[in-house]
């Protein structure tokens, strides 16, 4: 993609060259944990089964899909990138995880976001830290695996966990940005979302 940015009226034009891509693969995050029963259920889907600990019950764990964002921005001529960084910016519109047990006990997880998307990551207001420019080029990679964590076993008599459900809903934006003047040019954006419905059996899982 090309662009030409009007940024301030008292400077040249941003000239960019720019493109920006996300790529899905099985999360392999339950792997950390070795001492746990890991599998897959045939769409590719990873959970984990926690055995009973002192301050913890068995519990089950999905780890979803992992998806990696990739980025480059070049600009003409090189020196115009002086003083902005690029990163990745991501904002959750919607997580709702929720655990379904026998006698329609469930145990639901929200995140409030009626007045608004809420802001994802570790390096506000980027989802990772943002890079400077090298040799007038900006290149960003990051990824991420939700993951929804789940008793086996809930409320006051134990009720076996039969299913779950819910979704979580994302959107990853490509940006640059200026300290300066607090500039932000939004070059791409990507909506992505992950669905939490599956049945439970004994040890497994079926997706629905």
């Amino acid at each position: 993609m090309y662009a030409l940015v009007q940024v301030d009226e008292s400077e040249d034009p941003l000239r960019l060259e720019y493109w920006f891509k996300y790529d899905l693969q099985r999360s392999d995050y339950e792997r950390q944990f070795p001492k746990v029963l890991c599998f897959t259920v045939p769409v590719g889907i990873g959970y984990a089964v926690f055995p009973e600990e002192t301050d913890k019950p068995a519990r089950l764990l999905i780890t979803g899909k992992q998806i990696s964002f990739e980025g480059s921005v070049i600009a003409y001529p090189e020196e115009s990138l002086n003083g902005w960084k690029a990163g990745l910016v991501q904002t959750i519109y919607k997580a709702e995880r929720n655990a379904h047990y026998q006698g329609g006990l469930d145990r639901k997880v929200r995140l409030n976001t009626p007045y608004g998307p809420l802001m994802d990551g570790r390096s506000a207001p980027f989802y990772g830290p943002p890079v400077e420019p090298h040799n007038g080029k900006f290149s960003v990679y990051e990824d991420d695996e939700p993951n929804f964590e789940m008793p086996l076993k809930f409320g006051p008599n134990g009720a076996d966990l039969e299913r779950t459900s819910g979704e979580d809903h994302f959107c990853t934006f490509f940006v640059l940005a200026r300290e300066q003047d607090k500039s932000i040019i939004e070059l791409s954006r990507v909506r992505w979302r992950i669905v939490w419905d599956g049945t439970v059996t004994k040890l497994s899982i079926t997706a629905s």
